[in-house]
């Protein structure tokens, strides 16, 4: 499953790069670097978890200025010079907004399964950081923000539950890549 869900993302990462290069060329011409794109990625991302639950129009907007920012910081990076703190921090703005809209469906909705996830999907994250992004993970942030735009009354028990199957499916992936590796 991770290796098929790998293959999906690199085709899609492999279709933007190409697509939205003209948009990078734009963003390079700009002197606006990857690093700046993530932080602008950050802070919508930010913006866009404060206003999930209190203004849905509002999250929505913001929710999709972080993924286009998110996104374009890989175009900007391939078109420049790619860093390995740029990927580090890039990764790590990511994890922690999809953190924050768990983090923030645990307390609106007073349900502490939703915690529980919240720690599973930290867990399967240290692990995939310790493992120096050599062991399988499922990162579930888009998926996340996309279940929790559509206006359903379950989408953010849909939401928490979704990521939970995925951090679950990812330990027991890393176990495996553990026990496979230690041969």
């Amino acid at each position: 499953m991770v290796m098929w869900f790998n293959k999906r993302m690199d085709n899609f990462r492999s279709w933007r790069s190409r697509h939205f290069a003209v948009v990078g060329r734009f963003f390079v011409k700009l002197y606006i670097s990857a690093n700046l794109l993530t932080t602008l990625a950050l802070l919508s991302g930010f913006v866009c978890v404060y206003f999930l639950f209190a203004n849905y129009w509002l999250f929505v907007l913001f929710g999709v200025l972080h993924l286009f920012f998110d996104s374009m910081d890989g175009v900007v990076a391939r078109l420049t010079t790619p860093s390995r703190f740029g990927h580090f921090y890039d990764i790590c703005c990511d994890r922690l907004i999809e953190l924050l809209l768990l983090i923030k469906i645990g307390y609106v909705s007073a349900d502490y399964f939703a915690y529980l996830v919240v720690g599973i999907t930290f867990l399967a994250q240290v692990f995939y950081f310790l493992s120096r992004e050599k062991a399988p993970i499922l990162f579930t942030r888009t998926l996340v923000f996309l279940m929790l735009v559509v206006p359903f009354s379950l989408a953010p028990v849909f939401a928490y539950l979704c990521s939970g199957v995925a951090g679950v499916y990812t330990l027991a992936r890393q176990l495996q890549w553990i026990v496979m590796r230690n041969r």
